[in-house]
C-alpha cells in the first residue's frame, strides 16, 4: 500500500512541475514594434545588474531585482527575484536556477528551460534588435526613425554635451544627425515668426542669422502658446521637463538656458538693435513669407510686439 502511494506521488511531481512551468514562446523573423518597445523600456528602467558581454549568477547567489543583459551570454544559476531581459545575447538556465518573474530575449537562445523554476511567462525572439547606445541607454533604431520627435530628443540631450566636449564624437554626431532632422522637419512644416523677425535684424544691422534666431524664439513660443501650447508640452514631455501649467514660458525658459549655455546674447539690446528701429524691421517681417506659415497669425503689430518682448 505504501509503496502504491510513494509512487503515485512520484508520478505526479513532473505534473506538478509542469502546471507550473509557463509556456515558452519562442518567435523567426523580425522583432514586433511593441516588443522593441517593451525591450527598450526595461533596458532602460529600473535594474539590479546591467551588464554586457559575460555574466555568472552563480547558485546560491540572489539578485533582488530585475537583470537586463546584452551582447553575450547571461549564466543564471542562481535566484532572480525579479524580470531577466536579454538584448542581442543568449540565456542559459542551470536546473538551481529560479527565476521570480519574466525572461524576454531578443536577437538570442535559451537553454536550460526545461529544468529550471521561471514564474512568469518567457518569450524568445530569434531576430537581433537593432539599437544605439547613449550612456546607460538604449534606444531602437527602427523605432526612432518613425518618432516625430526624436529630433527634439536627440538635439536637446546632446547639446550641451556637445559644448562642454567637443571631442565626443557620439555627441557630436547626435547633433548632426538631429540637425538634419530638424531640417527635413522645416521643408514639412515650414518656417514662422522667429524667422520673419530675423532676417531683418540680418538685413539692417548684420545679425548672424543663427544668432538672430536665438535671440527671437524663445519670444516668439511664449508669444505663439496660445495656439500650439499643447504641442509645446509635448517637447517638453520628452525632454522630462514640467510645464507648470504653461508650456510656452516653461518651453521658452529651456531655449533661453540652451541658448545661454552657448554663451549667445540673449536681447536685442546686447546685439546694438536700437528701439527706434522697431517699426522699419516690423514692417519688413510682416512682409517675410516665412511668417504666414507661422502657428499664430503674424503681422506687423505681432512682430513690433515681438522686438519689444527680445530688446
Amino acid at each position: 500500500m505504501l509503496m502504491k502511494r510513494l509512487a503515485l506521488v512520484a508520478g505526479l511531481v513532473p505534473a506538478l512541475a509542469g502546471a507550473q512551468r509557463s509556456p515558452t514562446e519562442a518567435r523567426l523573423g523580425a522583432v514586433p514594434p511593441d516588443v522593441r518597445r517593451e525591450v527598450v523600456a526595461r533596458w532602460n528602467g529600473p535594474n539590479a545588474i546591467r551588464a554586457a558581454r559575460r555574466l555568472e549568477i552563480a547558485s546560491g547567489e540572489e539578485i533582488n531585482g530585475n537583470v537586463a543583459f546584452e551582447r553575450g551570454t547571461l549564466d543564471i544559476a542562481g535566484h532572480v527575484a525579479g524580470s531577466v531581459v536579454a538584448v542581442n545575447g543568449s540565456v542559459a538556465l542551470r536546473p538551481t536556477a529560479r527565476i521570480d518573474g519574466e525572461i524576454l530575449i531578443v536577437g538570442g537562445t535559451l537553454t536550460g528551460r526545461d529544468s529550471a523554476r521561471v514564474a512568469g511567462a518567457v518569450r524568445v525572439f530569434t531576430d537581433t534588435l537593432r539599437y544605439r547606445e547613449e550612456g546607460a541607454r538604449i534606444i531602437a533604431v527602427e523605432d526612432e526613425a518613425r518618432e516625430p520627435d526624436s529630433w527634439w530628443r536627440r538635439l536637446e540631450r546632446h547639446y550641451e554635451r556637445a559644448l562642454d566636449t567637443p571631442e565626443d564624437p557620439r555627441a557630436r554626431g547626435a547633433m548632426l544627425l538631429g540637425a538634419h532632422q530638424a531640417g527635413i522637419a522645416i521643408e514639412q512644416s515650414m518656417l514662422g515668426a522667429a524667422h520673419a523677425c530675423a532676417n531683418p535684424l540680418t538685413a539692417r544691422f548684420g545679425t548672424t542669422h543663427g544668432i538672430a534666431i536665438a535671440v527671437m524664439l524663445p519670444h516668439v513660443v511664449r508669444w505663439n502658446a496660445e495656439a500650439v501650447g499643447d504641442r509645446y508640452a509635448e517637447l517638453l514631455r520628452v525632454s522630462g521637463a514640467d510645464a507648470g501649467g504653461d508650456a510656452g514660458t516653461a518651453l521658452a525658459a529651456k531655449l533661453d538656458a540652451l541658448a545661454g549655455a552657448a554663451g549667445l546674447p540673449r536681447t536685442l539690446r546686447e546685439l546694438n538693435v536700437e528701439r527706434g528701429a522697431f517699426d522699419a524691421l516690423a514692417a519688413d517681417a510682416a512682409t517675410q513669407w516665412t511668417g504666414t506659415c507661422n502657428p499664430r497669425p503674424f503681422d506687423a503689430a505681432g512682430a513690433a510686439e515681438l522686438y519689444e518682448r527680445a530688446y
